[in-house]
């Protein structure tokens, strides 16, 4: 057994987890204080979302940190470039949510 690797994918876990109670969190304040939104909003929000997401993994592919230099290769490295993704997604949606509720 490969216990770095082990250890590596514990952590990673472990991060993913506090990252996805930390963000219910802050959407479960959001919802309490939104309105309801109609499904053509939402579907609009759907479709501007998906073409972020290919917009995104074009860039991505290109300064994935897997491919460029190995200073980015390591484990503290890559884990920073997957929650700043992750931290702009939820930011996203989070924005969204707040200017509805404005309204």
């Amino acid at each position: 057994m490969n216990w770095s690797e082990y250890i590596r994918g514990a952590i990673v876990k472990k991060i993913e987890e506090q990252q996805l109670k930390d963000a219910s969190a802050k959407l479960d304040e959001v919802r309490a204080r939104a309105k309801p939104v109609s499904t053509d909003e939402l579907v609009s929000w759907i479709r501007e979302y998906r073409e972020r997401q290919a917009y995104a993994s074009i860039r991505d592919r290109r300064q994935c940190p897997s491919k460029v230099g190995s200073a980015r290769r390591t484990l503290p490295g890559i884990l920073r470039f997957e929650i700043e993704k992750i931290k702009s997604h939820f930011e996203m949606a989070i924005e969204k949510v707040a200017v509805i509720s404005e309204k």
